[in-house]
């Protein structure tokens, strides 16, 4: 039987690597504060409409504003604590990049934690490295 199972891709980090994430972050936290910006340029008008309203209105745009500027700071907090992160990571370190699907085939006996886990296709510099399943012995690359 064939099933479908995660396998995590991993990054080796390099200096372009470490830059082009770098980059990356900063074009989100760019995104982020002009999103701000518009949200609380919207806000004024959203609160002008609301007070036509009643009080009620205006606290509730109050509220939904508050919400949506605090989860954008918020991402941009933690795009911040993740560039620090990366710039603190020693070239060569593998960093996990995202997670994909494959499929692999199954029989009874089978060990199931490894087959389930331990898959991982590991890259550098935009070349796959090595491809690691977690039915081969431990530590075993496929090339």
């Amino acid at each position: 039987m064939r099933i479908r199972r995660p396998v995590q891709v991993k990054l080796i980090l390099t200096e372009p690597t470490r830059n082009r994430f770098l980059g990356e972050i900063e074009e989100q936290v760019k995104r982020l504060r002009m999103e701000l910006e518009q949200l609380q340029f919207q806000g004024k008008k959203l609160l002008s409409d609301a007070q036509r309203r009643g009080p009620a209105a205006v606290e509730m745009v109050r509220e939904r504003l508050a919400r949506e500027e605090r989860a954008r700071r918020e991402r941009i907090e933690a795009l911040k604590a993740q560039a620090e992160q990366l710039r603190a990571l020693p070239e060569g370190s593998e960093v996990l990049y995202t997670t994909v699907e494959s499929d692999v085939e199954i029989r009874v006996g089978d060990d199931w934690n490894a087959l389930m886990s331990g898959a991982e296709i590991v890259i550098k510099d935009g070349v796959v490295v090595a491809i690691r399943d977690g039915r081969m012995p431990h530590g075993t690359e496929t090339v």
